[in-house]
């Protein structure tokens, strides 16, 4: 999207609401409407997340005083750019050199053109709201670095691992159907890389008593899980994907303990169902996000 572009050149240069408006060729409050239904946050917040972002990226280098840096990113002082960055890291910019974290809050947003205009005619991602049981998985499993929203850096190529999965179970025994499920589970921590660990795999009725080294068994329990229908190419799911965060930020659920499930509906890879697990209240490792705000723990959805 040309306004998100527009944003990207000016982190560190004077930018107003007017002039992301204009980009995108819409009124004001037309604009703050749907870039907050399409991202979460209003524009002027995610400008400030932004800038605060690539700030932490400097501090991190430790290359630049934090004066240098404050400045730069528009901010009016170094006191006024140590609040801000405590309330979104929890650290100050002093601590955060410190430790030189590799974490950071908020990647550049994939926010295409698509997706404006699905939100733009008000037809924005509304899910079928639905528990699956408990379930037996066979699959072979890649880990991956994982970058948060950049949803299209995350997709691997998979025809290879399709055929090397189609061959390594067609002599499996009480496989449930031939579909394929992607199966998603995140690995974060505030001090390292985030990584995501995919199970491509197939659903069998019960845990077979033997396997080959390339695949392992996976049983998955009861979950609560947020269902997004996905049509047109699998290579395309990133959009969905990246629409089914920013719903889930803005709705009254958090991000559940499971694994993110896709699974294609059909051989001829065009239509397919995308379960984001939800659960009331946020569920996770408390060593890590203990201090931080509801609001901030809903933005960390997509991790």
């Amino acid at each position: 999207m040309a306004s998100i572009q527009l944003i990207e050149r000016h982190l560190s240069d004077p930018i107003s609401l007017e002039d992301i408006a204009d980009e995108a060729h819409i009124g004001v409050r037309q604009f703050h409407r749907i870039f907050k239904e399409a991202t979460g946050e209003t524009p002027a917040n995610y400008l400030r997340i932004r800038r605060l972002t690539e700030a932490s990226r400097e501090l991190s280098l430790n290359k630049h005083s934090i004066l240098d840096i404050a400045l730069k990113y528009e901010f009016q002082s170094p006191e006024v750019f140590s609040r801000a960055f405590a309330r979104t890291f929890w650290n100050t910019p002093n601590t955060f050199k410190l430790i030189g974290s590799a974490y950071h809050a908020s990647q550049r947003m994939a926010f295409e053109g698509e997706q404006f205009e699905i939100i733009k005619n008000n037809n924005g991602v509304t899910p079928e709201i639905t528990t699956l049981p408990n379930r037996h998985f066979v699959g072979i499993r890649q880990t991956q670095p994982y970058y948060g929203l950049r949803v299209a850096d995350n997709i691997q190529e998979t025809e290879t691992l399709s055929a090397q999965l189609m061959k390594a179970t067609q002599e499996l025994p009480e496989i449930v159907n031939g579909r394929e499920w992607n199966i998603a589970f995140r690995r974060h921590s505030l001090l390292s890389h985030h990584e995501i660990e995919n199970l491509f795999a197939v659903e069998v009725k019960k845990r077979p008593t033997k396997l080959s080294e390339e695949l392992e068994y996976y049983f998955m329990t009861e979950q609560s899980y947020a269902m997004f229908r996905h049509t047109g190419q699998d290579t395309r799911v990133e959009l969905t994907v990246s629409m089914a965060f920013q719903w889930l930020t803005n709705s009254p659920f958090y991000l559940g303990d499971g694994p993110s499930l896709f699974c294609l509906d059909d051989e001829q890879r065009f239509s397919g169902k995308l379960y984001i697990p939800i659960s009331q209240s946020f569920q996770t490792d408390l060593s890590w996000w203990k201090g931080y705000s509801a609001q901030y723990l809903k933005r960390l959805s997509g991790i």
